[in-house]
Order: structure tokens, then C-alpha cells, then sequence
């Protein structure tokens, strides 16, 4: 296990107990001298003070007050005669060796001479009058010698001065100690004492207290032993989980660097001067650059050139404020090539506040913006034309009336359909139809040059938007223009192709102040001309709402004609032209309404095709004509009825076998059925329509094209068409005896209808003169008003009965 830094203390702390308790010990084993000493100078102190005080005394005595008289009787009494006496006396009382005496280099007493250690005392005294203390130990250390001098005083000269002025006793007795002077070093008080029992005891003492501070030292180390242990375990542990704790955060940064580095965004950092620090891979595939070629460069090498300096100095200010920046960057890579990015720039700032670098995240949207480029012009723009679509119409028209609003000037909506497109593009193809498309949408931007907005509605129809102060008068100009242009052949392939336009026109703010409106009722402007006369303009009047009003209530009342029997059949028979019989008859659909009373057929069949009702009145028609045709031939009258069959309904695929299927449930025969269908309703989808009259002239339905002539049928169509009949239109017919074209053009259908095995019907009958010339050109049947107008049931059968009759009379 790794020594540790909680360890290491500790062993700091016990390496300095050590030192503090040898240094303690040490210190006081030296104390033990010196407590020995301090006890000794204060004993001997006490001691001296003592034999100070007993000699004094003594020598009050005897030399000063002379109490006792001093001879040789008493001389034994003085102090250093009896000190002798006391000090063995007190050594025994008290249990120590110790050694109290007064003693002199030049005793008169012997046993009173100064041994080396108090020689050394006296030497010392001399060499030092001032001082009074004199301490040291004997050379074997074990007893201490405590001194103090002795002074001759005036009274000492009695014994110790000149010899003539001292007692005489005392000069008879000795003859040493004489000749001191007041103030003389006479000798030493000498105090000797055992120091061995007071050091061992303080020694003993020592090494109690050294147990004792051993025993707490070893208490206080193993407390410190078990705190550290404790502290080292939460430190071990702190220290795994820190290490836990890098090492996850090292792999967290191992990752995000790995994250950052491999990811597809493009990465950036700059230093606070703007200088590339770093970069990652997804830098160097954006742009084309390796690391080492932009560190330490400015971002500004990717500079396109398409922002311009407010742009950058807006970011700046950005930045600056808020600590970071996102948009859109058109950039440059190394190649020169120009893409953009999805940016966002980011201060990053350290603890201090401080900015310290700019990171730069981007990620490449130049697919994604063609992408949204691509889808925003599907969804505003017609993909045929490249004109703006009705949804961008719309909007832009909702943007013109806010300011037009502002401005207090009109605005004009012009809808243009094209006329008769649809038999073009039956006729030519869809492909064709849409080069026509092209082609007429360019000559009208021509027409405009760029001042106007041109959108493409939908199919053939075009709307144009005005803005001018007198829009009204702009869009007549400009509708005399487009008329023009319209009428004008379009060249497609080598061939010319002949249209028209209907436009309808509405003004902001008289005619409506939102775009619904103002495009609803250009709208019906549009329809309104469209349905008159074609290849015009019209301004919207209120007249022609109150029309589409009662379109609306026409449509209305329409869907429920069925359920309240509203409808009748009326029938015209038709005539064999070479012998004048009524071999069938057409049956026609009249509106009988409750509310609008007797509604023409060009007023309501239209109105059924376009809001669907077609189908079920259709429906009704043929469950009716055969109906109504079963009871005649019950009754004897062998007719075959004639039905008309709506483009709208040719577009079923099953329209056969519906048809088919209710002549069945009626037990109807199929031989006394023709369905007539018009030239639109088989140019439409000719495929698809030959495979539903194939099926219906297979289970024995005559067919009729009805009102040949007026659409664009050809040879080529006929030749393919399972049909029995043509039905000649009646605008041939009614000038057919004034107008030799129209004799041409009948006698020409007449001779196709011959050469292909057709019958053929002239509609529109009405005086002798057109039935005769249509036995010359030798026309099978003729209907018309010449020999009857539609007539409801009942009188059509008491028309037959009245010709029956009448035939009878004949022969």
C-alpha cells in the first residue's frame, strides 16, 4: 500500500514526541543538579545564618559585653571551639552526613585548618571581597561545600589583632592568628553536606516522573496511532473515491474529447484575439483545411463575402451582450466552393468571470437548405410553369391589401382561363397540352414585363395581381393585351393551335377587401363571360354574385329533384327520312322544381355535372326512358328509345356493367336501347371509353355520337369507335339551305358516316326545305321540331296514335 500523506504526519508527530520527551528528560535530569544545588545553597543558608547568629551571639558574650569573662576556662565556649561540637551533634540528630565548621589558612587550632576545597574558599574570597557565597562539590561529585566568609570586626582584635593589644592569655597560650586588621579575610564559614541521599532522592523522583510522562506519551501516541488509522482509513478511502472519481472523469473527458473530435459538427476555438487555438475533424471535412494550416490563423479565412460588415458587427454586439451568437453563415471552403452553415459562437469564460475563448459550433445545411429551397418552391411555385402557385398568390395578395390599405390605392385581380384547353390537350395529349401551357404562360409574363405578378391556378387558368393608383384602367389595357396574345396561334411541332381567354376581373376595394373575396368574385366574373361569349374580360357587378347565389340555390334544390319527383321525361321521335315512319324516339330530362318552377335543361345538366348530381339523374333518366319504352312495346309500339350519357358518367369504369346490370333487373331488351354520347365525353380518355362502348354494343346497345361536328374528332377516332350512329349537330343544320358550307360539311359527314357502316341523324329539323335537302344528301333519320317538339308521355303516345292513324288513312 502507497505510504500516504496522513502517514507521514504521523510519523512527524511521533518523530517529534520522541524529541520533545528526550528533550524534557534530558532537561530534567540536568534539573536534578541544579534543584540539588538550589537546596543545598539554601540548607546551608539556614545553616550559616545559624552559626552567624550562635557566634555573634558568643561573641557578645564574651568580647562585647563581657557577660562572660573570656579565659582559658571559657575559651572552649567560643564558636570555633564548640562549632566542632554542634556540627557532630547535629549530623547525628538529624540522620546526614553533614559538616559544619569555621576554618582558616592560619588556625590556631589545628583541626581547624582549611582543608584544599576550603583553601580553595578562602583564595576565592580574597580574590573577590565583595562576594558572600561560595558553592562547589568535592572531586567525587558526592558531597557539596557551601562557604562564606569570615571578617575580622573591631571586637576580633582582642584575640587576632597586634600581639601587644590582645589579651594576654591568649598571647601566652598561642602565637599564631595575630596581626589581622579590621576588615580581614580571618577564614571561611565551612558547611559540608552528603549530597548523595537528597540526589537519589530527586532521582527518584526523575524517574517517576519519566514513567509517568512515558505512560501518558504512550497514551497520547496511541490515541494519535488510532485517530490517525481512523483519519488514514476516511483518507484511504477519500482518496479511492477521488481516484474512482478521476478516473471517471478522465474516461467522461476521454470521451467528450473523443465525442468532440469525431463529431460531424464542425468545431472551432479561438483565443480572445480571434486566433484558431483548435479544431476537430468535422472542421477539417467541412471546410477542406487541415489542423496545421488554420492554427493560430483568423476565422476570416472562411470568409465568403456574402455578409457584409453590419453583419459581423451585429453578431460582435451579440456576443459581447449576451455571451453567444447563432444563424446562418455563408462560408468558403478551400476548394473556393460556397456553402452554409447552421452556427452557434459561444463566449467561454474561467472562474474569475473572464472571457478566455470562443467556441464555434456549425453543421453544414447546404443539402438541408437546397432541400427546404426545393420543397418551399413545390409549395410555391407550379413546377410546370415556374410561376408562382394560389397558395403564393394568396399570401402576396394578402400582403398587397395591407398596403394598399396604407396607400388608399386599388389593386385589380385578373383570373384568365383558357379556352377550349381541354379539347387541346384530348386532343393533342397531356405532354402537348402542357408545352402549350409553357408557352402560353411565357407570351403572358411577356405581356407583363416583370410589372405585375403572374400566378398559374391550376390547369388553364392564370391570375394576374395590379397595383396602381387606378388599377381599374391598367387592367382594362392589360386585358386588351392578353386577348391578343391569347388569340394568337401557338406554334407546337409545325402545328398551329388556336385558343382563347376568358378573364374575369375584380377591384380592391369595391369588389371585396380580402383575397377570398376579391379571387371569388373575379372568379365568377370569370365564369360569367366564360359561359356567354368567351374570349373576353369582364369587371365584377353585383348582378353576376346574385347569378352565383342562384347557382348555389340551383344545386340546392337539385339534390333533392329525385326523392320529390320533380323530374319528368319528355320524348322527340325520330323519323326515317326515306319512308316517314317513327322508329324511336330521344328521351329528354325536364325539372318540374317546386321552388324555381320548369328549369331549362342548359341551365340545371351543367349544373349536375359539375356538382356530381349528374350521375344519379343519369341514373334515373335510363331506369325511366326503359320503363316507360316496355310499356309501349307491351302496347305494340316497337320504338327504340334514345339516352344521352354524360361525359361525367362515362368517366366510371363500371358504367357498363351498371348499365348492363339495371337492363337486366328490368327484364329491358338491349336491342330497343342507343345510348348517345358526346365527342368530349370519348376524346377525354378514348381508351378507356372504346372499352366501355365495346362491352355495351357487345351485349347489343346501339351507340350514337351526338352533336358530331363541334368537337374534334377525327377519322383516325371513328375508325376505332364501336359506334352504330352520328348525330349531326343543329348549328349544321339550320342554315343548311342558305349556307352552302354547311351543305358541304353535312354531306361530308354523311359520306365518312357511309364509307365507316354509320347511320346517320340530323338534329334541329324545323322546316321542309332542311328535310329535303337532307334526302338528297341522303340522311337516314332527322329530328326536330318539323315534326314534333319533345312531348311529355301522354302526348307523345297520342302523337304516335294520331301518325298511326293518319298512315292508315294514307293507304
Amino acid at each position: 500500500m502507497k505510504t500516504n500523506k496522513t502517514g507521514k504526519i504521523f510519523s512527524a508527530v511521533v518523530v517529534l514526541f520522541i524529541l520533545l520527551v528526550v528533550a524534557k528528560q534530558v532537561f530534567e535530569y540536568r534539573n536534578v543538579s541544579y534543584l540539588e544545588e538550589k537546596v543545598i545553597r539554601e540548607e546551608s543558608k539556614s545553616l550559616r545564618a545559624f552559626l552567624t547568629a550562635f557566634r555573634q551571639t558568643y561573641q557578645k558574650l564574651f568580647l562585647t559585653d563581657h557577660v562572660v569573662e573570656l579565659n582559658e576556662q571559657t575559651l572552649p565556649l567560643l564558636p570555633a571551639v564548640s562549632i566542632g561540637q554542634i556540627s557532630k551533634e547535629f549530623g547525628r540528630l538529624t540522620g546526614r552526613r553533614a559538616s559544619l565548621a569555621t576554618v582558616s589558612d592560619r588556625p590556631r587550632n589545628p583541626e581547624n585548618r582549611a582543608d584544599l576545597i576550603e583553601q580553595k574558599a578562602i583564595d576565592y574570597f580574597r580574590a573577590n571581597p565583595d562576594q558572600e557565597e561560595y558553592f562547589s562539590r568535592t572531586a567525587d561529585g558526592r558531597q557539596l561545600f557551601f562557604a562564606s566568609p569570615i571578617r575580622i570586626k573591631k571586637h576580633c582584635l582582642k584575640c587576632h589583632g597586634n600581639p601587644s593589644e590582645t589579651l594576654d592569655w591568649i598571647r601566652k597560650q598561642y602565637d599564631t592568628a595575630f596581626g589581622y586588621r579590621e576588615g580581614d579575610l580571618r577564614g571561611v564559614v565551612s558547611i559540608k553536606i552528603d549530597g548523595q541521599p537528597l540526589r537519589a532522592s530527586l532521582l527518584q523522583d526523575y524517574f517517576t516522573n519519566s514513567l509517568f510522562t512515558l505512560f501518558i506519551g504512550l497514551l497520547f501516541l496511541s490515541g494519535i496511532f488510532l485517530l490517525v488509522r481512523r483519519i488514514n482509513a476516511q483518507d484511504v478511502l477519500f482518496q479511492n473515491s477521488l481516484e474512482r472519481k478521476i478516473q471517471e472523469r478522465t474516461k467522461d473527458l476521454a470521451l467528450a474529447s473523443r465525442i468532440i473530435e469525431n463529431s460531424v459538427e464542425s468545431i472551432m476555438v479561438t483565443d480572445t484575439q480571434r486566433r484558431i487555438v483548435s479544431v476537430n475533424n468535422g472542421f477539417e471535412k467541412a471546410t477542406g483545411y487541415r489542423r496545421e494550416e488554420v492554427l493560430g490563423k483568423s476565422p476570416s479565412l472562411l470568409s465568403s463575402g456574402w455578409h457584409g460588415p453590419e453583419f459581423f458587427t451585429e453578431m460582435e454586439r451579440e456576443i459581447q451582450q449576451q455571451g453567444y451568437w447563432e444563424g446562418e453563415l455563408y462560408e468558403r471552403r478551400k476548394n473556393g466552393e460556397i456553402y452554409v452553415s447552421l452556427a452557434s459562437i459561444s463566449a467561454i469564460q474561467n472562474e474569475a468571470g473572464e472571457v478566455e475563448h470562443y467556441v464555434a459550433i456549425s453543421y453544414d445545411i447546404t443539402e438541408k437548405k437546397a432541400r427546404e429551397d426545393e420543397i418551399y418552391h413545390l409549395a410555391y411555385y407550379d413546377p410546370l410553369t415556374k410561376l408562382p402557385n394560389r397558395r403564393n398568390f394568396t399570401e402576396r395578395l394578402d400582403q398587397a391589401i395591407i398596403l394598399a390599405q396604407r396607400k388608399k390605392h386599388q389593386l385589380a385581380l385578373l383570373l384568365l382561363d383558357l379556352d377550349n384547353f381541354k379539347y387541346i390537350n384530348d386532343t393533342l395529349g397531356h405532354i402537348k397540352g402542357d408545352q402549350f401551357l409553357q408557352q402560353v404562360a411565357g407570351d403572358i409574363d411577356h405581356i407583363l414585363q416583370g410589372r405585375h405578378l403572374l400566378a398559374r391556378f391550376g390547369g388553364d387558368e392564370f391570375a394576374i395581381l395590379v397595383e396602381a393608383a387606378q388599377a381599374q384602367d391598367v387592367a382594362t389595357r392589360i386585358c386588351q393585351g392578353l386577348l391578343e396574345c391569347c388569340a394568337r396561334p401557338v406554334d407546337l411541332e409545325g402545328k398551329q393551335i388556336f385558343s382563347g381567354a376568358s378573364i374575369g376581373i375584380s377591384v380592391y376595394p369595391a369588389d371585396g377587401e380580402g383575397s377570398d373575396e376579391l379571387i371569388k368574385r373575379a372568379d365568377t366574373a370569370m365564369y360569367f363571360i366564360k359561359a356567354r361569349e368567351k374570349n373576353g374580360y369582364k369587371f365584377f357587378n353585383e348582378a353576376m354574385n346574385q347569378e352565383s347565389l342562384d347557382k348555389l340555390d340551383l344545386i340546392s334544390n337539385l339534390k333533392t329533384c329525385i326523392s320529390k319527383n320533380e323530374l319528368e321525361l319528355y320524348y322527340q321521335p325520330k323519323i326515317e327520312l326515306s319512308t316517314g315512319r317513327i322508329l324511336g324516339m330521344e328521351a329528354l330530362v325536364r325539372w318540374h322544381s317546386k321552388k324555381l318552377g320548369l328549369v331549362a335543361p342548359y341551365r340545371f345538366i351543367p349544373v349536375a355535372e359539375e356538382c356530381g348530381m349528374i350521375r344519379e339523374i343519369g341514373r334515373w333518366v335510363l331506369q325511366e326512358a326503359c320503363r316507360q319504352t316496355a310499356a309501349w312495346l307491351a302496347e305494340g309500339w316497337p320504338l327504340k328509345v334514345a339516352v344521352n350519357v354524360s361525359a361525367v358518367e362515362m368517366r366510371d369504369p363500371q358504367f357498363a356493367e351498371n348499365t348492363l346490370a339495371l337492363l337486366r333487373r328490368m327484364g329491358f331488351a338491349t336491342e330497343y336501347l342507343e345510348l348517345e354520347v358526346t365527342e368530349s365525353a370519348i376524346i377525354e380518355d378514348t381508351d378507356r371509353v372504346i372499352e366501355i362502348l365495346s362491352k355495351l354494343q357487345e351485349a347489343g346497345v346501339d351507340l350514337a355520337i351526338d352533336d358530331f361536328g363541334t368537337g374534334y374528332s377525327s377519322m383516325n377516332h371513328l375508325k376505332r369507335l364501336p359506334i352504330d350512329n352520328l348525330k349531326i349537330d343543329k348549328s349544321f343544320i339550320d342554315d343548311i339551305t342558305l349556307n352552302m358550307e354547311d351543305q358541304v360539311i353535312v354531306k361530308a359527314i354523311v359520306a365518312m358516316a357511309r364509307s365507316l357502316g354509320l347511320a346517320v341523324v340530323a338534329e334541329g329539323v324545323e322546316h321542309d326545305g332542311q328535310q329535303e335537302i337532307l334526302r338528297q344528301i341522303g340522311c337516314d333519320y332527322i329530328q326536330g321540331y318539323l315534326h314534333s317538339k319533345p312531348l311529355p308521355a301522354a302526348d307523345f303516345l297520342a302523337f304516335l296514335q294520331d301518325r298511326d292513324q293518319a298512315r292508315q288513312g294514307d293507304a
